[in-house]
């Protein structure tokens, strides 16, 4: 699957370069270029999650750095990222590895595209067998009382809810955006 997305990929890319396609052809085949990519980030993330050597936070912890340093280093964002040493032997069930990952990747996407931050914080302790996450960025905020469009908000509530956990967001207008998410993980 990931090597005929990559041949769709590559191939709608030549023909665009081709000098004869017309701007909605260009249209069409730039869309293709980008679902065919996203669609092979997204193999990417399962074929990671499902695989059993996974398990340790180390590899979690590579994960997220290889991803929110690609969003932030196109995004001309400053990333500084704080794990606890003591994180690296702890070991976490596939879902919760998924769920963890896919929350942080969420509060990175926000930061990197909503809130046109120039910094993002990543800093993940374990505190009496207690996972805590802390997402900052130093954007422009939003009002947390406001009916915010998309699911991503409400979705990083119900990751960490799923393992007894929360998630809370701590945002004002002007003054950057913090997540704080706690889960217990044993």
């Amino acid at each position: 699957v990931g090597s005929s997305l990559s041949s769709i990929q590559m191939l709608s890319q030549m023909v665009n370069n081709q000098v004869n396609v017309d701007e909605s052809g260009r249209a069409i085949l730039a869309k293709m270029t980008t679902n065919a990519k996203e669609t092979m980030e997204k193999m990417s993330d399962i074929v990671w999650m499902v695989k059993p050597g996974n398990d340790k936070f180390s590899s979690l912890n590579n994960r997220i750095k290889h991803f929110a340093e690609e969003i932030c280093s196109s995004n001309n964002i400053a990333l500084n990222t704080n794990f606890q040493p003591e994180l690296a032997q702890l070991t976490l069930p596939m879902d919760m590895r998924r769920d963890v990952y896919l929350l942080i990747k969420e509060a990175v996407n926000n930061a990197a595209k909503n809130a046109h931050a120039t910094q993002i914080d990543i800093v993940i302790t374990i505190n009496n067998d207690t996972l805590q996450i802390t997402v900052s960025d130093n954007g422009k905020g939003f009002d947390t009382s406001a009916n915010v469009q998309g699911n991503g908000l409400s979705n990083m509530q119900a990751r960490a809810a799923k393992y007894g956990g929360n998630c809370k967001i701590d945002s004002r207008s002007g003054m950057g955006t913090s997540v704080y998410v706690q889960m217990p993980v044993k």
